[in-house]
């Protein structure tokens, strides 16, 4: 080798490790993760060359060396250079949202969206902009078969006390239930919405176990007007632990484009609410026939649509009244029956004060509605159950995990027919939520279901 030869193949070396490498750039990948399973999904977080991951239900995001992350095995459904995480925000995409005044979402996680904002702006609140920074390495969402927590949860098999409960729903009922209650405009300022509140409480008149059935009335400010609304509360005495006390909860209230007071658009709500609130009245027909040890306050709220009111009244009410401590736990129907194909996938979110739950809920699910696909969320916004988990009260919101592609969403055209695939996801949550009613609160006098002792 010549001199000059040897001076080049140096410089060529030096020149080569300069320059960056084309494999090893920082990227982002959005893997789909749906049939990863715990064991995997742990692996990819944690696999050589991942930078920093976010965990939204159905897709994991990951962030690192582009030679590594070309190796995953699983589909990616996006891609791009690397993400900064200063400008990703979680925005939610609950009640009143309007998607073509919104940035698209990277991703879905629960009822947040990712999005991609000016780093300048992540920070700071934006008028008009529900969102909050991401925090690199969490879990905004989770499928319960990717949760750690599924593999400790285990499954006995169904218990033979909980079944026959299982049972007795009847989607058949709850679908002509909800069909009725979208007959009426439900808007919460329309003589509409008074004529639902009186056929709710004739509905829980009707149903065995119910000691009492009010309307307390609540008054809130909307377009600096105030108004008075009234929720519905059914109550069902527990025949063992009566101070210990369930809340099972859904609005019956709905909206259109035009939500104020004298709209002249039809506002059904077949989907949001009617679905829920005829959820609820299911649940209490349904434990009525195995009376629970626990009282049960079936509750249908008015003015969820306009903020939250009739559900924030109640909260107000039992902190008045001291009765906060006695509420074991507070379950939310909201947007239950539509799903837009045969995957019946359903979201559960609450906060760390629900977490718990989670596993119940997932094996439960396993045990007596298998058809569901579970999504965990601890981003929760936007419903009635939010003011009890902001009292300190554990709970959570049970909804179809479809319910952000619903096309009829807040339109005069969310009737019954729109509803597709009712009986089979609203069927399948509710034998879900039966099942977890029947262990919260403590359903165990079966043995006089027949009315025999």
């Amino acid at each position: 080798m010549t001199q000059l030869s040897w001076l080049y193949g140096v410089l060529g070396l030096a020149l080569l490790a300069m320059a960056p490498a084309v494999t090893a750039e920082p990227v982002s990948r959005l893997v789909d993760v749906r049939t990863a399973g715990a064991e995997r999904v742990a692996a990819l977080k944690s696999m050589r060359g991942v930078e920093w991951w976010l965990e939204l239900g159905d897709h994991l995001l990951l962030t690192g060396e582009r030679k590594e992350l070309d190796r995953v095995a699983e589909r990616t459904a996006d891609a791009w250079p690397a993400l900064d995480p200063a400008a990703l925000v979680l925005e939610a995409r609950g009640c009143g949202f309007d998607g073509t005044k919104h940035l698209p979402a990277i991703a879905e996680a629960g009822r947040f969206a990712l999005v991609r904002v000016p780093p300048s702006l992540a920070k700071y609140p934006v008028p008009g902009r529900d969102w909050r920074p991401v925090q690199v390495n969490s879990s905004y969402a989770r499928l319960w078969s990717n949760d750690p927590a599924k593999a400790a949860a285990g499954s006995a098999g169904p218990d033979p006390l909980v079944q026959p409960l299982v049972d007795a729903v009847n989607p058949s009922g709850w679908v002509s239930r909800f069909t009725t209650l979208a007959g009426y405009n439900r808007n919460t300022f329309g003589a509409g919405r008074v004529q639902a509140r009186d056929w709710l409480v004739a509905q829980f008149q009707g149903i065995a176990g119910v000691d009492s059935v009010t309307v307390p009335s609540f008054s809130f400010s909307y377009s600096a007007q105030q108004y008075t609304a009234e929720n519905v509360l059914a109550r069902m005495p527990g025949t063992r632990r009566p101070n210990e006390w369930v809340i099972v909860g859904g609005h019956y209230d709905s909206r259109n484009p035009n939500n104020g007071p004298g709209g002249s658009n039809p506002s059904p709500g077949a989907e949001d609410n009617a679905t829920g609130c005829a959820g609820v009245i299911e649940m209490a027909r349904v434990l009525s026939r195995f009376r629970p040890e626990r009282t049960v306050l079936f509750m249908c709220y008015a003015g969820e649509e306009q903020g939250l009111y009739g559900s924030s009244a109640h909260v107000a009410a039992l902190q008045q009244a001291g009765d906060v401590a006695r509420v074991v736990y507070m379950l939310n129907m909201d947007m239950i029956g539509y799903s837009g194909d045969a995957d019946l996938d359903v979201l559960v979110e609450s906060t760390s004060l629900g977490a718990a739950s989670f596993a119940r809920f997932g094996a439960l699910a396993a045990m007596y509605a298998p058809s569901l696909r579970l999504v965990t969320s601890l981003s929760p916004c936007c419903s009635d159950h939010m003011p009890y988990l902001n009292a300190g009260i554990p709970g959570a919101l049970t909804i179809a995990n479809d319910w952000g592609s619903y096309p009829h969403y807040h339109q005069a055209t969310d009737v019954p027919a729109n509803v597709t695939n009712a009986q089979a996801m609203g069927g399948n949550l509710l034998r879900m939520n039966a099942a977890f009613l029947a262990e919260t609160a403590l359903a165990s006098d079966r043995m006089f279901a027949d009315g025999l002792e």
